[in-house]
């Protein structure tokens, strides 16, 4: 996965009766690929669902966000073959919410929100594992790459980091240390 910094959301019509969006990079997208140094192509779209906050919602709207559809662009390695994703950074990766509800959700439990209750304990159970990993991984980060992450640092720049040092945990077993 690549996380792209600038890029610009183009409308795209309609999936499934959702708005849909295409993201369009405004970065160059790095040309080699992150695991053996190859170029990179296009390889098509694919399809992401985002729950964010509706542009202009204030705490009085009884449903401050909104759902909608993004075409992520896809791009295969020449080389090896991996295929990579160019997620906005406005996507926490494996998540529904933006990272702008996350990050309001982790940062400010306690303030109130109109998302599920259920949904908030999840994200902070995930935050609590992920804080243990990003502790551990820390220091091969800095090591490698010479960028310092923190649980306080802002979440976007977690999410850079661990994603583009391929250390973004895909699944609750590599966050626990299991198989």
């Amino acid at each position: 996965m690549i996380i792209v910094a600038k890029w610009k959301l183009e409308r795209n019509g309609f999936v499934k009766g959702i708005r849909c969006f295409r993201v369009i990079a405004e970065d160059e997208i790095p040309c080699p690929c992150p695991d053996c140094v190859g170029r990179l192509i296009k390889k098509g779209w694919r399809t992401r669902f985002l729950i964010r906050t509706k542009k202009g919602a204030t705490e009085n709207d009884y449903f401050p966000h909104e759902k909608i559809c993004l075409l992520i662009q896809r791009r295969k390695c020449k080389n090896c073959g991996t295929v990579h994703h160019e997620l906005p950074d406005c996507i926490v990766p494996y998540k529904r919410q933006s990272l702008e509800i996350v990050e309001g959700i982790i940062r400010h439990p306690e303030l109130p929100t109109l998302i599920d209750e259920e949904i908030v304990a999840r994200l902070l159970a995930w935050w609590g594992l992920m804080i243990a990993y990003i502790l551990g991984v820390a220091p091969s980060i800095k090591e490698k790459h010479q960028v310092t992450i923190t649980p306080e640092k802002n979440l976007v720049e977690i999410v850079r980091a661990l994603a583009h040092s391929h250390l973004w945990p895909g699944t609750r077993k590599q966050l626990t240390g299991g198989g």
